[in-house]
Formats: C-alpha cells, structure tokens, sequence
C-alpha cells in the first residue's frame, strides 16, 4: 500500500524462470537497498519489503530479473 509505513507487500509475476533481485532508490537516484531474492519459478509472487528504517519519502522500487525490469514509486510515511 502507498504510502508504506514498515512494510510493504510488492506483487510481480514471472513468464519463466528468473533470477530475481530488487533494488530501491531514493528520488535523487541513490541505491538505499539491493536484495537478491534468487531464482522464482514461472507464475504470480510477492515480497515483503521493509521500509521502517526509511526515512519518510519518495521512493522507486525496481524488480529486475534475467530481461526485464519494472520499476514503481513508493512513499514511505512513518
């Protein structure tokens, strides 16, 4: 949910068989965090992002795997 207050539930879904990693970054483009979450199977999964030692803001949050990339915002409010 935005704005995310310690954790957050982020939905992706995969074609095929991935290697998964996530990335945050801060508005100005800096990485706060990087998590490999590993190889995920074909279908729907969701990863529990924790966002209390944010400081409040605007968020992007990347899930990258082997060919793509989807990116949304996220505003952390404590």
């Amino acid at each position: 949910p935005n704005p995310a207050t310690s954790l957050t539930r982020l939905k992706y879904s995969m074609r095929d068989e991935n290697a998964v990693r996530l990335e945050v970054r801060d508005i100005m483009g800096a990485l706060v965090n990087a998590v490999r979450i590993g190889r995920q199977p074909p279908g729907e999964h969701e990863y529990h992002l924790d966002v209390s030692a944010l400081p409040d803001g605007v968020y992007t949050y990347s899930i990258i795997a082997d060919h793509s990339q989807v990116t949304r915002l996220v505003t952390v409010m404590h």
